[in-house]
């Protein structure tokens, strides 16, 4: 019997709707432990990536988290803005290596429009490389409503360099929303994708915003008088020279009767453990799901097969074949099953990832790598494989042991 996996192949797809229904419900559920574990992990690294480019962010008083998000991720809203001049007094902090201003207030396409200072695209991460890199184009100039966009934007919006647009009130895309006709923003800059947050803003000077919510708070003024213009800033993204002095620094801003400091790094942690731990608690029992139900079904499908198959093992036996090589054959067959199973499950799960990559990209600008393994992916599908392994021989060794073989 020198083609027993040959045999085990052909005993195999003898039964081939029987053996393709094993197949699936072996591959879906692992499909979907590969999908959850690319997802937290891909999803947990960006947040982290982000977070850790800037050491605070200081806003007006309100939560801690609702400031990191609008402020790093453009996501939610800001509690409110703070004078220009606690800017000013941030960025001559002899602590201070580099002060950020970002003033919100208008969108474009859903997509927000960031008041800031050029010297965004002079900022380096604490690793020396560069937080944002020109793709096309040049920087926005003070003064002008010229303005910067992120990858996402560009693809997304079908803007390029030299292209207008207007932007409308408010931080969300809304039926009816006020558009600022009066000011038209010029796109003289693309940025390279950065898999983050700032694939979707649109980065404008700081005075062009002040002026189009200057005007409009003068034009909803019932006497229209004249007013002087109103300098404020949503927040200050703050690198610091030594990471050492956050939290002294935190301390000593948080003494101030009008201002909230977070530390980016620590709300992302905090969001994990509050969010991301559940998950993957939910992910361990989903995993552990899949290995019993997984289990199950390639026990029942052998026990089936081997009801099925004594005639077989008798003709086998009296063509000389031994127990031995039969138990070899069934060996064989369950290997197959199992290792086709967990290799299609895993290559579903990638190739979902990356079917959700365009969606997930354009709802929250990370760009998922769907073909990257996910630190304990290879482990969890060993442990997978080695479960349903004995599984499935266990009716094998029964048969076997009770001589039915």
């Amino acid at each position: 019997m020198n083609s027993l996996p040959k045999m085990s192949w052909r005993l195999m797809w003898s039964r081939r709707w029987v053996t393709l229904a094993t197949l699936l419900a072996l591959a879906l559920p692992t499909a979907l432990s590969v999908i959850l574990l690319v997802v937290r992990h891909q999803t947990e690294g960006a947040l982290k990536k982000d977070a850790g480019d800037f050491d605070l962010v200081v806003g007006a008083k309100g939560g801690a988290m609702q400031l990191t998000l609008s402020s790093l991720y453009h996501l939610g809203m800001p509690s409110g803005n703070i004078p220009y001049a606690d800017y000013q007094a941030l960025k001559n902090d002899e602590r201070v290596k580099a002060a950020l201003p970002i003033a919100l207030g208008d969108n474009y396409e859903g997509y927000r429009i960031v008041g800031t200072d050029p010297l965004i695209l002079d900022l380096q991460k604490h690793d020396e490389s560069p937080l944002l890199t020109l793709k096309e184009g040049r920087n926005f100039t003070p003064g002008t409503f010229e303005a910067v966009i992120g990858a996402q934007v560009a693809e997304r919006a079908n803007l390029s360099i030299g292209s207008t647009f207007h932007g409308s009130h408010g931080l969300l895309q809304l039926p009816g929303s006020e558009q600022h006709t009066n000011f038209t923003y010029e796109v003289v800059g693309l940025l390279k994708p950065t898999g983050g947050s700032h694939d979707r803003a649109i980065y404008t000077a700081l005075d062009s915003v002040w002026k189009v919510h200057h005007i409009q708070e003068s034009i909803h003024q019932v006497f229209q008088n004249p007013t002087p213009l109103n300098k404020e800033v949503t927040s200050v993204l703050v690198q610091l020279k030594s990471a050492g002095m956050r939290l002294w620094m935190a301390d000593e801003l948080k003494k101030r009767p009008n201002l909230m400091v977070a530390v980016p790094i620590n709300e992302i942690l905090s969001l994990s453990r509050i969010y991301l731990a559940p998950f993957q608690k939910l992910l361990f029992l989903i995993t552990i799901g899949v290995i019993i139900v997984s289990s199950l079904v390639i026990l029942l499908a052998m026990w089936q097969a081997l009801e099925r198959r004594q005639a077989s093992f008798l003709t086998l036996r009296s063509l000389g074949a031994s127990r031995s090589e039969i138990l070899r054959l069934l060996f064989y067959e369950v290997a197959l099953l199992v290792i086709i199973g967990i290799t299609a499950g895993a290559l579903l799960g990638h190739l979902t990832v990356q079917a959700l990559s365009g969606l997930i990209y354009q709802r929250t600008g990370l760009i998922l790598n769907a073909w990257a393994l996910a630190p304990g992916e290879l482990l969890t599908l060993l442990t997978i494989t080695l479960v349903l392994l004995l599984a499935g021989l266990t009716p094998v060794i029964t048969l076997y042991r009770q001589r039915a073989l």
